[in-house]
């Protein structure tokens, strides 16, 4: 632009119009002033870390589309040199890590002010399992073992079902579960890891045992069968467990687990007149048939994992009261510590 302006300003004091050139300069230092201003409000605006209000709600709804992502608040951009950095406030920390790690990432979340939903196990041992429940208090925030199928309707209707005296007096809970781990080298798989099916789906069915027998076990025995230590995973983690449980008052619960065992899940509870089935307790899958004394009760279809999402983050939000705070967790913990070392000595009952 400049050197063009320079040629006319040239040519029009050639042809004689001497003001030519002045009116040219003058033009010419006007457009740096232009060009002047326009950098100087975007250094202005960079400084100041002003940004597109379209960009931040477009950084808004790419959030929302990730999957893992519940709600989200606020979101900041802002320039650092020539590029343009974006910060969202994280509330909630969800938790999936190996076993192993739960307690370690639960702390670190807790202490930096975070909200968990943490996988189960919700630790490796009951002494963990309090120290995590100590910081969340401490802190002032919610953490939660993610069992998600304590949240479907039928875990309700089995319940109301039970205090009816539909079933007369609960005598004998019968709780399995099992699948094939395809994968050898599944984290799973290894024992340092917190792997092996009593980390795993082992858990469901103390919950489930406890659950439905609402009150605490006061004493377990437990038995297991260990993967080889030629196991792809170095073998030590159980690949089949199970128990019994023992309630006091006549009441008893038997469980079986395993990772290594055809799939199968299911619940029945006996009582001294009658009996229950759920036949998809753990994973729920459409709706839902209760059998009940040979009769088939409906439960609609439910979303477990989104009704426990909802109710968590109601809790986070002060709506309602935790429905599983950690101490729940901690007496499960307790109930599993207690298998496990029956287990590891025999099957010899201990007591809790």
């Amino acid at each position: 632009f400049t050197s063009l302006a320079v040629l006319i300003g040239a040519g029009g004091v050639a042809l004689g119009f001497q003001l030519a050139d002045p009116i040219v300069g003058l033009l010419i230092t006007l457009a740096i002033l232009v060009v002047l201003r326009d950098a100087a409000r975007e250094v202005y605006r960079r400084l100041m870390d002003a940004v597109d209000p379209e960009l931040v709600t477009r950084c808004e709804e790419v959030l929302r589309a990730v999957p893992e992502v519940v709600e989200v608040g606020h979101v900041r951009l802002r320039w650092i040199g020539h590029e343009l950095h974006a910060d969202a406030d994280v509330e909630l920390v969800y938790n999936p890590s190996p076993n192993s790690e739960h307690a370690r990432w639960n702390l670190a979340a807790l202490r930096a002010g975070k909200h968990v939903l943490v996988e189960k196990s919700f630790t490796m041992d009951a002494l963990e399992a309090q120290a995590v429940a100590d910081a969340a208090q401490a802190a002032g925030k919610v953490v939660m073992e993610g069992f998600m199928w304590r949240f479907h309707p039928q875990v309700q209707q089995v319940k109301d079902l039970i205090s009816s005296g539909a079933i007369g007096t609960l005598r004998l809970i019968r709780a399995s579960f099992s699948f094939t781990l395809a994968d050898p080298l599944d984290i799973r798989a290894f024992e340092k890891l917190g792997g092996g099916a009593s980390y795993d789906i082992t858990t469901y069915c103390v919950s489930g045992a406890r659950t439905f027998a609402g009150r605490e076990p006061v004493s377990v025995t437990g038995w297991q069968t260990l993967y080889p230590k030629s196991h792809p995973a170095g073998g030590g983690a159980d690949e089949s467990f199970g128990g019994t449980l023992e309630f006091g008052d006549d009441l008893r619960a038997i469980i079986d687990s395993s990772i290594g065992q055809p799939f199968k899940q299911r619940v029945e509870l006996v009582g001294t007149t009658g009996a229950i089935t759920m036949n998809e307790p753990w994973l729920p899958n459409g709706t839902q048939l209760i059998e009940l004394n040979g009769s088939a009760i409906e439960t609609p279809a439910a979303s477990h994992y989104s009704l426990m999402l909802e109710h968590f983050t109601a809790a986070i939000r002060g709506e309602v009261e935790l429905r599983y705070p950690p101490q729940e967790s901690v007496r499960q913990m307790r109930v599993l510590d207690a298998l496990r070392q029956s287990a590891r000595q025999g099957g010899i009952p201990v007591k809790i």
